[in-house]
């Protein structure tokens, strides 16, 4: 009975490691991918909640929530001008800096290092 266990379990840790299989949540893909790239999260739900999505095509999404406001979403491109620097450009024409810190894996605001996004983890 171990056996019939133990053998697809093998199977299905190998198919894993070899990149194979995806299990939901947030992957990297590419040989070099940027440390930007996926799902960032801040706020305090349910009365504030805000979301930055980084795309691999330098795309961004962004959405906050206020109780009192209700939803409100963000589009654009983004670029990279040095290391652990960003700009988003919305298609409204904003442009907005962040900061990435490798040290604890974490987003800001340029200016604001208060107000930390963590990686999504679903």
């Amino acid at each position: 009975m171990r056996t019939g266990f133990l053998v697809p379990a093998i199977i299905l840790i190998s198919m894993l490691a070899a990149g194979c299989i995806q299990m939901p949540g947030f992957h990297w893909r590419g040989s070099s991918p940027d440390p930007v790239v996926g799902q960032w999260v801040r706020g305090e739900p349910p009365q504030t909640d805000f979301h930055m999505i980084f795309f691999e095509n330098q795309t961004y999404l962004y959405s906050t929530y206020y109780l009192e406001r209700g939803e409100q979403i963000e589009q654009g491109n983004w670029t990279k001008t040095s290391i652990g620097r960003y700009i988003a450009h919305s298609r409204t024409g904003n442009a907005t800096s962040w900061v990435y810190d490798s040290s604890d894996d974490s987003l800001h605001i340029n200016g604001m290092p208060l107000f930390r996004y963590t990686r999504y983890k679903g």
